[in-house]
């Protein structure tokens, strides 16, 4: 299930080199989604030869290899489903971000500094909290939803998007959570 981490688990993939003052400062991050994923939460840092961070020059097919999944469909009981990638593309390319982004929900982040590390980090928890989200395992709707689209009148693309694509989505959003949540 694609909504709840507990069954698609949540992984987060750092340098070899990392400096460990920007794991520290993801800390409130990691124990946020370590709690939400349970047994399917994975940190990939350091030198291990499995578990390790992503290596100099490595591919993705020898990254999940070094860490026991081979190729096929994503399973999160090996690697989880949603990767987040910590740092440039100086530390880890844009290549084996997109490669891996065939088989899983992939996201980056970078920083200056491990000031912005904790800033982020620290901004999703209070806003995650803030918005209610549910313990692990509980599914709630959203706090609102918007459906916007333009819709020129000389565009037939943006109008078929408008009449093809929002409205359904917006009808959908209304059976699900109600006529005031959308």
């Amino acid at each position: 299930d694609a909504t709840d981490l507990a069954s698609a688990g949540w992984g987060i993939i750092f340098s070899e080199a990392v400096d460990p003052a920007v794991v520290a400062a993801l800390a409130p991050l990691l124990r946020t989604r370590q709690a939400q994923a349970g047994d399917l939460f994975r940190l990939y840092q350091g030198a291990a030869e499995a578990g390790g961070g992503y290596r100099p020059g490595e591919s993705k097919s020898t990254f999940l290899a070094r860490n026991g999944i081979g190729p096929g469909p994503a399973d999160p009981a090996k690697m989880p489903y949603y990767l987040l990638l910590v740092g440039g593309p100086a530390e880890i390319p844009f290549d084996f971000q997109y490669q891996l982004d065939i088989q899983y929900a992939v996201g980056r982040i970078q920083f200056a500094d491990a000031a912005g590390y904790a800033a982020y980090a620290e901004a999703v928890v209070r806003h995650e909290r803030a918005a209610g989200h549910p313990p692990a395992g509980e599914n709630a709707p959203p706090i609102a939803t918007l459906f916007w689209a333009p819709a020129n009148p000389d565009d037939e693309p943006t109008r078929q998007t408008l009449r093809q694509l929002m409205a359904p989505l917006a009808e959908r959003g209304a059976a699900q959570w109600g006529e005031g949540a959308v």
